[in-house]
């Protein structure tokens, strides 16, 4: 059985971005590759990667900030749907209504009826005229 390997210097092989060699990055390269781009450049932080200094990166805020929104009011202050009134309806719930056992017994009861009645149907002979 094989099993792909893997190499930290593929022979000759080195970054197509800042011609770095695999063993310089600490990369695995697969032997058969033809091409490299080294994992620093790839995350555009190598020395020879496109719009990227070689200080460190200025930090970026944690989170993104939103922006306020800020427009003309298109709308009454309140809404028509908010203060709509949940009752004892089926308003708001989710899923299927839940039905009494007692209504899936009798629902059970006649579905067995019926598929008897067409088993017994198919199974007795027509008498011949």
């Amino acid at each position: 059985m094989t099993t792909k390997r893997t190499t930290l210097a593929a022979d000759g092989i080195r970054c197509r971005t800042c011609n770095a060699s695999p063993t310089e990055r600490r990369d695995h390269v697969d032997p058969r590759a033809l091409a490299y781009t080294c994992n620093r450049c790839l995350m555009g932080i190598g020395p020879g990667a496109p719009e990227s200094p070689q200080e460190p990166r200025e930090a970026l805020p944690a989170t993104p900030t939103a922006p306020t929104l800020e427009g003309p009011v298109s709308g009454p202050d309140i809404p028509a749907t908010s203060s709509t009134l949940f009752r004892h309806g089926r308003a708001g719930k989710r899923g299927r209504p839940t039905v009494p056992a007692a209504e899936q017994q009798r629902k059970a009861r006649q579905r067995t009826r019926a598929w008897r009645a067409r088993k017994s149907q198919q199974s007795t002979p027509d008498p011949v005229a």
